[in-house]
């Protein structure tokens, strides 16, 4: 599973990757790619992760998750923390 194509206001991004690897060969606008950036954040409210083994990068936990935290990478958002929090809606 992964993340093809990126939806925004300023127009769509297409995403040509392999597997659940942290490259891709990315067409968009700057402007784009500045609207990819400012939605970074998603990947924190996912569980699923991409990780390098011997056989090479896999999914662990959900794919869907693991499809948004590769996209991330891919795109330049940066890796999640390692710490999470639980939510609270006081904060």
């Amino acid at each position: 599973m992964a993340v093809v194509e990126v939806w925004t206001p300023a127009g769509t991004a297409s995403l040509d990757g392999t597997g659940y690897e942290p490259t891709a060969r990315i067409q968009a606008s700057s402007e784009v790619m500045e609207r990819i950036h400012a939605t970074g954040s998603a990947v924190h409210c996912v569980s699923g992760r991409v990780a390098q083994t011997a056989s090479g990068w896999v999914a662990e936990g959900d794919a869907m998750e693991a499809a948004v935290h590769a996209w991330s990478l891919r795109v330049g958002c940066g890796a999640p923390p390692k710490r999470r929090r639980s939510f609270d809606s006081r904060t």
